[in-house]
């Protein structure tokens, strides 16, 4: 097996090893390293470095199935473990699933501390757009709007990070900007973000949006409902996505998506630290 970078010269074979949002190439803020075997890609790990907390989550582990077992994935973490020491990273972090067959136990032989999250909690896109809680508020003009962080201002930008520094480690730089949905109210005052969601979401396999965020700058519950059903009737407007799963969030917002429609429990969530000092 052989040990190499990826980059844009090739990237489009190991693409198919990478999961989650990433970039169209290695930045500032990601590395990636590759595993070949018979002059074929099989392994491939992806790191993201947060510059403001210096932790460093890998985002993406993944070999194809007839060549686990043979170290591949051990040798990208271990690549993407030296960068990050090199970029004098305190912390090297890393989420799974109890549906992530042999991560668990790859991390545990990798040296992470595991620490259990909780059970996230999946809601079919159809039961939620049925709900006659749903429906009422959709029938209401609450004046909403869903974009992307990317596509606001500066001064609402920074304003949002300034807020964010209350919720680390989750931080808010140019990196992420457009991976972040803003759900807003459309009157609100130009650097006034009390009336505002914002969800960190993306998509998995392409059969569900997955919610790993969420933070609502408003004690105004009508208002996060608002913001909220006009985030899901934009996941609804995907005829590829059939669920959205959240993972444990804050329990107040827990038990208001809960009161929407009924769940079923998810999977288990948990998350490995590596010291790196």
């Amino acid at each position: 097996m052989e040990l190499t970078g990826i980059d844009n010269t090739n990237r489009e074979y190991f693409k198919p090893l990478m999961f989650g949002e990433h970039s169209d190439g290695p930045s500032a803020n990601i590395i990636e390293a590759g595993v070949i075997e018979g002059g074929s890609p099989v392994s491939a790990a992806v790191l993201e470095v947060d510059w403001k907390t210096k932790n460093a989550i890998i985002t993406s582990v993944y070999t194809l199935e007839k060549h686990r077992g043979k170290g591949a994935a051990r040798m990208a973490v271990e690549a993407l473990i030296k960068a990050a020491k090199a970029l004098k990273m305190n912390t090297l972090t890393c989420y799974g699933t109890s549906g992530m067959n042999g991560l668990y136990e790859f991390l545990h032989a990798m040296g992470f501390d595991l620490f259990l999250d909780g059970d996230e909690e999946v809601y079919s896109v159809s039961d939620l757009m049925s709900s006659e809680r749903v429906k009422r508020f959709l029938t209401k003009d609450y004046n909403t709007d869903v974009s992307k962080l990317g596509e606001l201002n500066e001064p609402q930008k920074d304003d949002i990070r300034k807020k964010l520094d209350t919720y680390p480690p989750i931080g808010i730089d140019e990196s992420t900007d457009n991976e972040l949905s803003m759900a807003v109210m459309n009157e609100m005052v130009t650097t006034d973000l009390t009336k505002a969601v914002l969800i960190t979401s993306r998509e998995e396999e392409d059969v569900s949006a997955s919610v790993d965020f969420v933070a609502a700058f408003t004690s105004n519950l009508m208002d996060v409902a608002a913001l909220f059903v006009k985030f899901f009737k934009g996941v609804s407007e995907n005829p590829d996505l059939k669920t959205i799963s959240f993972l444990p969030v804050n329990p107040q917002i827990e038990q208001f998506i809960g009161s929407m429609a009924y769940h079923t429990k998810g999977q288990s969530v948990y998350h490995g630290v590596l010291q790196l000092k």
